[in-house]
């Protein structure tokens, strides 16, 4: 579980600059989408970890707030590019949102670290 949850929470800021990398809104709203199934995969990974007890309630707390917030995030985002001339915001968007999911996969890998 700790490889999944590693590797849904570094998928997120992946596809996002991937899509970056991409030509046009269209691409990158699609990699976005991508992105926001894998903050949905890390979400459902916290809550079975946390159940099986494999997960302090703390950090539970801490993680999941984060992650629903890099989904807010990444769901305004897409409702960003969809309007027509918000280059600008969303280009503050990806900037806030890269942060927030490089944070994120800080805590997720620095939580699960081997000894």
């Amino acid at each position: 579980m700790t490889t999944q949850m590693r590797r849904a929470g570094t998928s997120i800021a992946a596809n996002l600059a991937e899509g970056c990398g991409r030509h046009g809104d269209a691409e990158l709203s699609r990699f976005c989408s991508i992105s926001l199934g894998s903050a949905s995969e890390l979400q459902y990974f916290l809550l079975l970890a946390r159940d099986l007890q494999l997960l302090k309630s703390g950090d539970y707390d801490r993680l999941a707030e984060k992650t629903t917030e890099v989904k807010r995030m990444l769901t305004g985002f897409l409702h960003k590019l969809k309007a027509a001339g918000g280059a600008l915001n969303a280009l503050q968007s990806k900037f806030q949102i890269s942060l927030a999911m490089l944070r994120l996969a800080e805590d997720v890998a620095r939580l699960w670290a081997t000894p």
